[in-house]
C-alpha cells in the first residue's frame, strides 16, 4: 500500500456564537486541499453542550460534547444519521476544527455575537461569498465573524478515509435539497 500523502487545510469561520447552555455555533468550513487549488465550502449549525456545566469550553476535546444540527455542503444537506466509519470519522474532524477554533476564539476574547435568524444568516452567507471566492477565511473575520485555521495531515487509515469524505462532499450521501422557510 503507497503512503497517503493528503494534506489539507481546515478554515473555521465562526458567523454566530450562542454563549449559553447549551451553546450554539454557526459559520462554515473552508477545507483547502494542500495538493491543489480545490476549496470546499461546508455550512454548520453546532450546538454543544458540557457535562460538566461549568458554562465554558476547556482544552479538554470530546467530540461528544459538540452536535451538528446542520451540515450543508453548497444547498445540500447532509444526512447526519447511519454514519459509516469514514463519515463519522469526518465529522470528528470537523468537530475537532471547530474546537480549536473556540479555543483561539476564547483566548483572543471576541465572544461578541448573540443571535441570527435563518433570513439573516442566508444574508450573511450572501455577503461572505464574493470574499470566499478571493481569498481565505481568516481574512473575512473584522466585522463578520472570528476564523482560524487548522492544518490536518493523516496518518492513520480511519483518518485518510475522513479526509476523502470531506474533499468529496460525502460523495455516496444522498443529498437533501435545503428547503428554505
Amino acid at each position: 500500500m503507497s503512503e497517503f500523502t493528503q494534506k489539507i487545510n481546515i478554515e473555521t469561520l465562526i458567523l454566530v456564537a450562542v454563549w449559553e447552555q447549551p451553546f450554539v455555533f454557526q459559520g462554515c468550513f473552508q477545507i483547502v486541499d494542500a495538493g491543489s487549488t480545490a476549496k470546499i465550502l461546508y455550512y454548520f449549525r453546532c450546538e454543544c453542550e458540557k457535562s460538566d456545566h461549568t458554562n465554558r469550553i476547556n482544552n479538554n476535546f470530546s467530540p461528544l460534547n459538540y452536535h451538528f444540527s446542520h451540515l450543508f455542503s453548497n444547498c445540500n444537506l447532509i444526512p447526519l444519521d447511519n454514519l459509516n466509519d469514514a463519515k463519522d470519522a469526518a465529522i470528528y474532524v470537523l468537530k475537532y476544527a471547530l474546537h480549536i477554533t473556540l479555543l483561539e476564539m476564547l483566548r483572543q476574547e471576541k465572544k461578541r455575537f448573540l443571535a441570527i435568524d435563518d433570513i439573516a444568516m442566508h444574508a450573511m452567507i450572501e455577503r461572505i461569498k464574493p470574499m470566499l471566492d478571493q481569498n481565505v477565511l481568516s481574512n473575512l473575520e473584522d466585522g463578520l465573524g472570528f476564523a482560524a485555521s487548522v492544518e490536518f495531515k493523516p496518518q492513520e487509515k480511519t483518518t485518510q478515509s475522513a479526509v476523502s469524505m470531506l474533499l468529496t462532499k460525502f460523495a455516496d450521501f444522498e443529498f437533501q435539497k435545503k428547503s428554505v422557510h
